[in-house]
């Protein structure tokens, strides 16, 4: 936080004990004279800056951001279409927004932020361990009987996803509602109108590598489970409720508070990836779904199309299996 100035010369320079501050201090800009809170770095008329105190100036204790303000305090890339400017843009005395150079940028306190992304990462970390132990339980009981059933296999999906989905929803209690920036229609609409396209040139991408490298290594593919109402369920539609609801939403929403938007959604998509460790080969293009699901999520301003794609995408993969 800069420090606070006061343009009056009987005030007695005192200090901030813990960050306690006293919300109507101000100080006039030295190029305009209009009256600035005092813990501002620039003048929101003008946009210049403060710089540092006169003579005449004594310091004297200011407001800090307040606490609507605080999650968001993070330096904000006002160029970045996809970093939301949730802190205030400000205009000149006329109403016109000033350059992106001269806007206000809050720095986020190092504290900000763990108190949600704590729980999320214990929550992944458990989520992890889970399916590691699930998997060792299926190698254990391959080597003793030699095979395990397609319907034990089901059973045994159903309860890790289930379990899955009691975790994720005590992460979401553990950290609480995030606060919701505005998104303008036209992000909205964006998002909607480009989703399915860029879905078909994924969907491509996977299926092609896929068929690619089984020609290159001379394999043939393995039928896949047929379509049916517990397939649909276990493949496509918890999957795309849970995982979205965790990767696009609580991880996403954690660390684009601690680290910002692209490498939260860098961040998350790798955790994504990395979920699905039983399939080292489709990391590279999970990664890859990950962070068009998480800046679709961004843009779109919710849930709503990144689970419709992710359903979707594993319909689509689920009956490529079946014909290809």
């Amino acid at each position: 936080m800069p420090t606070p100035f006061s343009l009056d010369p009987d005030d007695v320079p005192t200090a901030a004990i813990d960050g306690v501050f006293e919300a109507s201090a101000e100080v006039r800009c030295r190029r305009c004279g209009d009256p600035v809170a005092a813990w501002r770095r620039l003048c929101p008329s003008c946009g210049a800056a403060l710089g540092a105190p006169s003579r005449a100036q004594r310091a004297i204790p200011v407001a800090p951001p307040s606490d609507e303000e605080l999650p968001f305090a993070r330096e904000v890339d006002v160029d970045d279409p996809f970093d939301v400017p949730v802190a205030e843009v400000i205009t000149d005395r006329f109403g016109v927004p000033l350059p992106p150079r001269r806007r206000r940028r809050l720095r986020k306190p190092a504290t900000v932020g763990w108190h949600r992304l704590v729980p999320m990462l214990v929550g992944y970390g458990v989520m992890m361990a889970v399916s590691v132990a699930f998997g060792v339980l299926l190698l254990v009981r391959m080597f003793s009987i030699g095979e395990v059933s397609e319907e034990e296999i089901n059973w045994g999906t159903f309860a890790i996803e289930a379990i899955d989905a009691v975790i994720v929803l005590c992460v979401a209690v553990a950290i609480g509602k995030f606060p919701s920036p505005p998104i303008e229609m036209s992000r909205r609409f964006t998002a909607w109108i480009t989703g399915f396209p860029l879905l078909s040139v994924l969907l491509a991408l996977n299926i092609g590598s896929v068929l690619l490298l089984r020609k290159a290594f001379d394999v043939e593919g393995e039928l896949g489970p047929p379509i049916t109402a517990v397939t649909l369920l276990l493949i496509c539609v918890q999957p795309a409720i849970v995982e979205e609801w965790f990767f696009r939403h609580l991880a996403l929403g954690s660390l684009r508070e601690k680290f910002g938007t692209h490498w939260a959604v860098w961040i998350s998509a790798a955790m994504f990836a990395a979920a699905h460790i039983y399939n080292p080969i489709a990391m590279p293009y999970l990664l890859l779904l990950g962070v068009s699901l998480g800046y679709l999520r961004i843009l779109s301003g919710g849930l709503a199309l990144p689970m419709l794609l992710h359903f979707l995408h594993n319909l689509a993969v689920l009956y490529a299996n079946r014909v290809l």
